[in-house]
């Protein structure tokens, strides 16, 4: 049977666990709504790229890929 002390300890380990996993976890959210909102950027940030590329027409391997 533990003693009042090693249940202590285990409750300590236990807490200092899920306070771990639970900043992990706050910061894991946060970067993925920071991937989201980047990637939601991309038609903005290189408009005048996928313009140019919508401009494109298919004469070669280069145009088809572009396009793809």
């Amino acid at each position: 049977m533990a003693t009042t002390s090693e249940v202590k300890a285990a409750l300590d380990d236990i807490s200092q666990s899920i306070k771990t996993e639970r900043q992990a976890f706050a910061s894991a959210k946060a970067r993925i709504q920071a991937a989201s909102g980047n990637l939601g950027l991309i038609p903005t940030t290189f408009a005048g790229v996928i313009a140019e590329i919508d401009g494109y027409v298919p004469t070669g391997a280069f145009e088809t890929l572009a396009k793809d």
